[in-house]
Parts: structure tokens; C-alpha cells; sequence
């Protein structure tokens, strides 16, 4: 595996959890005159980046642009100065794409629940390899993971749940990863409480899809 390789695996675990931090920050950039693509739940589509996920029909979904996170990333350094330059590794990588956000109704005094999905190249790892990574990265930030293994249709896919203190925040994350040849995705689903198995729901409805 390559070294950049290395360095961008060792990035997405922090990423994925600053990702779902701002997916509620994402909802007023959606609101600007150059917002970035918007629309309701359901059958989400994303086919430049080979997959469709369906979610909650009240949940929705926002196609990010890089220049949209950069100015609240860069806010970020002042608080969590390591995991930002993590952050920023992973996402100014040509190979990394953050393709999609969702985020159910923001309710008053309440942590959006939300979605993120990433996607870049295996760099020949396989899933076992690439899930290997990603539990010793997290567990290399203070965050204990558990793992499941689980077969869907898509295939097999790697369910990771950690729990994470971010400033006076107390979240509960569950990523799952998919490899599709040699591609692999990563969807970081954050909570203040862990659904019993809503989240599972929604992963179980990940397809790939043909590349354009």
C-alpha cells in the first residue's frame, strides 16, 4: 500500500466524526445563493460516485463542495488543532470524495442526527484490511470501537460503533465500510443516542451503482 494511502486511511476516522459535527453547519450553507445540490430523502442517487442509499423520507440530503467545509474546518484547528490537520489531509486528497449528507429534521435543543458518505480508492487493501485501519485509528484517538460483520446484499460489510466527547458534545457514531472492486466507501452515521436499528436500515439500503 502506498504511502499516501496510509496517510489518508489514518485521516477518515477523524474525518468521519468532524464530518457528521457539521452536517448541521451544512444546513445554512444549503440556505446561500451558491448552495451546493439539496433535496428530500428517499432514493438518493449519486451516480458519479457509483452508489444510491435510501433515507428517511423526512431526512435531507446535500451534495457538499469542498469550499463549502473549509471556512468551518479551518474553525476547527482552534479547538481540536490535531484532528483538524487530519481533516484537512483527508479531504484536499484528489482521491477522497465526500459525495453526500444527510440529516433528519433539527429539532430545539437537539444534535441533528446525520450521514456522511466518503469514497476513495482501496489502494489494494482488502475490506478486512481497510476495517483493521480504521478500528486502530479510532482506538488510536481514545475512542473504543466494537466491530460486527455483516452479509447484505451489496456483500460484506464492516459495522464499526464508537462513542466520542467532542468540546461538550457526547455522540455515538456507527460507520459502515463497502468495497466494491476498487472502490471503498465509508458512511459514518452520528447521534446523540445510537438507534436500535434504524442506522442498519438505511446501510442495508446501499447499492453500487455504474460509474459515469
Amino acid at each position: 500500500m502506498h504511502t499516501s494511502g496510509r496517510s489518508i486511511l489514518r485521516s477518515l476516522a477523524a474525518t468521519s466524526l468532524v464530518l457528521g459535527l457539521l452536517a448541521s453547519a451544512t444546513v445554512s450553507v444549503a440556505a446561500q445563493d451558491e448552495a451546493p445540490a439539496v433535496g428530500p430523502g428517499g432514493l438518493v442517487a449519486v451516480p458519479e460516485a457509483g452508489f444510491a442509499i435510501t433515507v428517511p423520507f423526512d431526512w435531507t440530503h446535500v451534495r457538499p463542495q469542498l469550499s463549502d467545509l473549509e471556512g468551518i474546518v479551518d474553525a476547527l484547528g482552534d479547538m481540536e488543532p490535531e484532528i483538524a490537520s487530519m481533516v484537512q489531509s483527508a479531504l484536499a486528497s484528489s482521491d477522497v470524495s465526500l459525495s453526500l449528507m444527510a440529516f433528519a429534521p433539527v429539532r430545539p435543543v437537539s444534535f441533528a442526527e446525520n450521514l456522511n458518505v466518503i469514497s476513495l480508492p482501496t489502494s489494494g487493501m482488502s475490506l478486512e484490511l481497510i476495517t483493521g485501519a480504521n478500528v486502530a485509528q479510532l482506538e488510536g484517538l481514545g475512542w473504543p470501537a466494537e466491530l460486527t460483520m455483516h452479509e447484505l446484499p451489496v456483500g460484506e460489510v464492516a459495522q464499526i460503533d464508537y462513542d466520542a466527547t467532542f468540546g461538550d458534545q457526547d455522540l455515538e457514531f456507527s460507520t459502515y465500510l463497502y468495497v466494491d472492486g476498487e472502490t471503498q466507501y465509508n458512511l459514518t452515521f452520528t447521534g446523540e443516542e445510537r438507534p436500535s436499528d434504524s442506522w442498519f436500515s438505511i446501510a442495508s439500503t446501499f447499492e453500487y451503482l455504474p460509474g459515469e
